[in-house]
């Protein structure tokens, strides 16, 4: 029988914990952002913070379609993985120093489309989204290279700083928007210029290897207009909430969902380890035991989310009271009516992760098209009808419509895969 320590030892040496620990921090950083700035300035000040949110994750989108999903899927196991690191990195500054102008100029915009309050947020806007791309892309660029625990001290380090600042300013009663998201960038920028010292540095024009940009760009390009049609179909109902309700309406969807990034922290940490995982079995050993791997982990993933959105469901009224205060009791109900949609996210994903890992990325667009129609679409009526309900409907119809166009087009596979894995123990699942 293993002693205590040596049990200890060896979870905090499983990449699926240390993975699931990184993700957390990032996520529980983010919800004590909203819990703290709801608390301080209420709903509609909330919802001003809330709309820039929305703008990094459009960038965010852009960078995982450019960067990230070739980083993850093309360089585990490659010979060449230090160049193509390197050569990612110089593309990643290059990407985020521009989305840093595109931030600087959507803040000064802000009053021609009616949020001038976002004008407050010029400077510290464009810092905050180049720190905070720059980390994800170095801590996604070790966890790709195996390292789980480079990835986690980095972002540990990051998140760390930034949530030290954030809680001393709510102390001494200065927290604002502006200044919350000063705290957010500068964290990071520290650990990217920590973690920077230990990685091989960027390399761009002619040092990139040959044809290594055309393989990314024939891998990423239909990701790209996928990035664009996710972001449209997860964020539209946030965004057009914000436009037709106003920001206190927005705040109000944006608490729900600072509330669900707690499941975040398993859907995340899943995109960091699963796809990884996978791409090595299809490498290694073929699409038949990529299939089995995600059968054997998916239905593991869809327990688990069942069970932490029940949870959050019986404690939704205590989480509120706890994190936003008795001022935001009444909004609770929306957590409740956010859970249809969260539902089918955990079910979609190995549809996702095995296109990807086969290089069929014109599946995972034309899904995310349907998605993208069907939210433009009845956005504007829904929210009229029903207001915030109507954006519960919506969002859940949204993955709804995800699931079945992602699934649709492998169906044989995994049905032939999930027999094979529940009658047969035969073949047991490589340690990936």
């Amino acid at each position: 029988m293993q002693s205590l320590p040596t049990y200890s030892a060896k979870w905090l040496k499983d990449p699926r914990l240390l993975t699931l620990v990184d993700q957390g921090i990032g996520s529980g950083v983010n919800f004590l952002v909203g819990a703290l700035l709801a608390r301080e300035l209420g709903l509609e000040a909330f919802g001003h913070f809330a709309m820039l949110w929305l703008v990094l994750q459009a960038l965010s989108s852009l960078a995982q379609a450019l960067l990230i999903q070739p980083l993850m899927s093309l360089g585990p196991g490659r010979k060449d993985f230090a160049a193509f690191s390197a050569a990612l990195w110089g593309a990643a500054w290059i990407w985020w120093t521009a989305a840093a102008l595109i931030g600087c100029l959507a803040a000064l915009a802000s009053p021609l489309y009616g949020w001038p309050a976002l004008e407050a947020y010029r400077w510290v806007f464009p810092f905050w989204i180049m720190a905070s791309g720059l980390l994800d892309q170095l801590r996604r660029q070790a966890l790709s290279n195996g390292n789980p625990r480079r990835a986690l001290w980095i972002n540990a380090t990051g998140q760390g700083l930034a949530l030290i600042g954030l809680i001393v300013l709510f102390a001494s009663g200065r927290l604002t928007g502006p200044s919350a998201m000063a705290c957010l960038g500068l964290g990071p920028g520290i650990a990217v210029l920590l973690g920077s010292l230990g990685h091989p540095a960027p390399i761009w024009g002619r040092k990139v290897p040959a044809g290594l940009a055309g393989e990314c760009w024939h891998y990423s390009r239909w990701l790209l207009g996928t990035a664009v049609l996710q972001w449209c179909s997860g964020q539209g109902y946030a965004v057009l909430t914000g436009a037709l309700l106003g920001p206190a309406a927005l705040g109000i969807l944006r608490l729900a969902q600072q509330v669900m990034g707690l499941v975040h922290v398993l859907y995340q940490a899943v995109e960091n380890y699963v796809p990884v995982s996978a791409a090595r079995l299809y490498r290694a050993s073929g699409p038949e035991r990529m299939y089995r791997y995600l059968v054997h982990s998916g239905w593991r993933m869809v327990l688990g989310n069942i069970l932490l959105l029940f949870a959050l469901i019986l404690g939704r009224e205590p989480l509120y009271r706890l994190f936003f205060g008795p001022a935001h009791l009444d909004a609770a109900w929306m957590l409740a009516a956010l859970t249809p949609a969260y539902a089918f996210i955990v079910p979609a994903m190995p549809f996702r992760f095995a296109a990807r890992s086969l290089g069929q990325t014109s599946d995972i667009l034309l899904a995310y098209t349907g998605a993208a129609v069907f939210t433009l679409s009845t956005a504007p009526w829904l929210l009229g009808q029903f207001g915030l309900t109507g954006a519960a409907i919506g969002l859940a119809g949204n993955q709804m419509i995800l699931f079945l166009l992602l699934g649709w087009p492998q169906r044989k596979a995994w049905i032939s895969s999930w027999q094979s894995y529940t009658q047969s123990s035969a073949k047991p699942i490589p340690n990936a």
